[in-house]
């Protein structure tokens, strides 16, 4: 791994609204942007211009078509080609996917309540663990300190932006539900000279 010595700016952004997720239990499911995700990512273009310290950026997405294409807009916008990378996902709920949270309620309550009360711990059925999401993530944080770039917009979720963001800011994973990030939002990381 190549050390960099001016440091490197990390620029955090969730993807955009998703189409057909309200009140379903979404994370490796395969969703489109809304055409208001679309719009949010385009009104954080300017946000991202400013961040960028005038220099192209590294762009890296997660493979997940909501954050493809969140990606997309920004990589247009900055005339950069957009990277995929499958670690930076969100965390997988198994047989949950995609069903609404009132079917799981119905069908496997059990499994969804002792999930609801040890998310550290509980794994869903079939799904990844909270462990699981923080090895891909820090792995992929690992292999960004050798990219060339000293800033890189890493479009991602919910999950894989605050496990990453807990890992940065060396926060218990416990803390992790506190990072609020909402639809085209971002959160900006300086990490310091390796």
């Amino acid at each position: 791994m190549s050390g960099r010595d001016d440091g490197q700016r990390l620029i955090f952004v969730r993807h955009g609204q998703p189409a057909d997720v309200e009140g379903r239990c979404i994370g490796h499911t395969d969703v489109s942007l809304t055409d208001a995700g679309a719009v949010g990512i385009q009104r954080i273009l300017e946000n991202l211009a400013g961040l960028t310290n005038s220099s192209p950026p590294r762009i890296v997405s997660s493979d997940l078509k909501r954050a493809v294409d969140s990606a997309a807009i920004i990589g247009e916008h900055f005339g950069v080609h957009v990277e995929y990378d499958p670690r930076l996902r969100e965390l997988s709920f198994g047989a949950w996917e995609n069903a609404t949270w009132a079917e799981i309620e119905r069908t496997d309550a059990l499994r969804l309540h002792a999930w609801g009360n040890d998310w550290l711990r509980t794994v869903p059925p079939g799904g990844e663990s909270i462990d699981s999401l923080y090895a891909r993530t820090q792995s992929w944080l690992e292999s960004a300190q050798a990219f060339d770039e000293s800033t890189v917009i890493v479009v991602a979720h919910a999950g894989s932006i605050r496990a990453a963001l807990t890992l940065l800011r060396g926060a218990e994973r416990e803390r992790m539900l506190e990072i609020a990030i909402g639809y085209a939002e971002l959160e900006v990381v300086d990490r310091p000279p390796f």
